[in-house]
């Protein structure tokens, strides 16, 4: 539940286990449509312990997200959905290499959004998802949160080319090798922040069975 104009509001700790307070002073809706956008006064905690003085924040509400770091074993490559992005276009590339992803836009449990988003985009149907870890992509301007899971398949388990199910979805089914993601990421194909997160991760899963085996 979010916090109502008038109350303070107590979350989260630091590093030595004070409080931190936050006093919100309004809340207004500026913009609502397929995003919303609320303009915020409040007063924070400072490290201190005295509260700032009032500010005036605008808030992107997005509904929390779910992103899947997909294998092919057989293949021993990551899966990727290339698609337009609009908001990339004017800088640059407007086509996107990114994890298979969705919105927790409904009721329906993270874990099964996850395996149903990754069926319509890449055509692979998975049993199982691991979840890895969850993250805020963009905490200095959105209320978003993204859960990245892991799922395996096989050239098997792939029922249809993919694609997305959605009419104004237009998606390419992409399969990079590591040695493919790490040129991706020098050259700047791959900027989508949670694939570049997600690669990472690959990585360090990587060096870790590496050594393992050494």
């Amino acid at each position: 539940m979010r916090p109502e104009p008038g109350n303070a509001h107590q979350t989260g700790r630091r590093g030595d286990e004070m409080p931190r307070r936050v006093e919100l002073l309004r809340r207004r809706r500026v913009f609502d449509d397929f995003f919303r956008v609320d303009k915020l006064r409040l007063r924070f905690e400072r490290y201190d312990g005295s509260m700032s003085p009032a500010i005036d924040r605008l808030v992107f509400l997005r509904h929390d997200a779910v992103a899947a770091v997909l294998w092919n074993r057989d293949r021993e490559r990551l899966v990727l959905v290339e698609q337009f992005r609009p908001a990339t276009y004017d800088r640059g590339p407007g086509w996107m290499l990114e994890l298979p992803a969705g919105l927790l836009d409904t009721d329906e449990p993270a874990d099964v959004t996850m395996k149903r988003e990754i069926r319509e985009e890449t055509g692979y149907a998975v049993a199982e998802v691991e979840e890895l870890f969850t993250f805020y992509p963009s905490p200095g301007a959105s209320t978003e949160r993204l859960t990245l899971y892991y799922a395996e398949a096989g050239n098997g388990d792939r029922a249809d080319a993919g694609g997305g199910a959605d009419p104004g979805e237009d998606l390419r089914v992409v399969e990079w090798s590591l040695d493919e993601i790490r040129a991706g990421l020098r050259d700047g194909r791959l900027a989508d922040g949670k694939t570049v997160i997600a690669a990472q991760w690959l990585f360090g899963r990587d060096l870790g069975r590496t050594e393992g085996s050494a």
